[in-house]
């Protein structure tokens, strides 16, 4: 700090003075300096110490000789308080020209999401049923070849043992499908249907909260 960043400091914290003691006080510590001389400019700094304590002695020399009435802690109360008023202030604002980017930008990320959800939710439901079809086609598929195997072997055994080879692997595809479907049903849709129902309804509580808030 410098004399002139001491002065421009002390200046302000002597605002609340009145004109004539504030001017006076001021003049004290200018001529001071100037005394002092640029070469002495850092010990002087160091002999008054900070602009806060310069202005604090001041305000209760002058309290003292009942010019004014001095109470250090409601000044410090009220600097905070006009802080505070500031920061409110600017918090306000702030929002008031955030808002229109900030809700559309809210509503197109929650649009999203719900999109999202949607578009698993179709996909898993689409390779549900995808599924539940080929096990049944698979089934079908396995009682026709065995049929046909079983009437063929009495007129050509090869094409009949392939046929019912081919029925027999159906099957096996066909239980190994279905086992996989129930799985799904007993494991994965219930878990996938908890979970886009907790996702919604932290979703639809935090908006409930923040109109709540508003």
């Amino acid at each position: 700090m410098n004399k002139n960043e001491f002065l421009s400091q002390l200046e302000k914290l002597l605002s609340d003075l009145p004109e004539e003691e504030r001017r006076e006080a001021m003049e004290y510590y200018v001529e001071y300096f100037d005394e002092a001389g640029p070469e002495k400019e850092s010990d002087v700094l160091k002999e008054f110490g900070s602009p806060n304590e310069v202005a604090d002695r001041i305000h209760e020399e002058l309290a003292e000789k009942g010019l004014i009435v001095y109470d250090p802690d409601a000044a410090k109360k009220s600097g905070e308080n006009k802080n505070n008023g500031w920061k409110i202030a600017c918090i306000v604002l702030l929002c008031i020209f955030a808002a229109p980017i900030v809700i559309p930008l809210a509503v197109a990320i929650v649009a999203a999401i719900m999109s999202a959800i949607v578009a698993v939710f179709s996909a898993i439901v689409g390779v549900f049923f995808g599924a539940c079809g080929i096990t049944f086609a698979l089934a079908i598929a396995a009682v026709v070849l065995f049929v046909i195997g079983i009437v063929k072997v009495f007129t050509t055994p090869l094409v009949g043992l392939f046929l019912i080879g081919l029925a027999l692997m159906a099957a096996g595809l066909a239980l190994l499908l279905g086992f996989l479907v129930v799985q799904f049903c007993i494991v994965v849709l219930p878990w996938v249907c908890r979970g886009i129902y907790k996702l919604g309804k932290r979703i639809f509580i935090r908006k409930e909260k923040e109109a709540e808030e508003a």
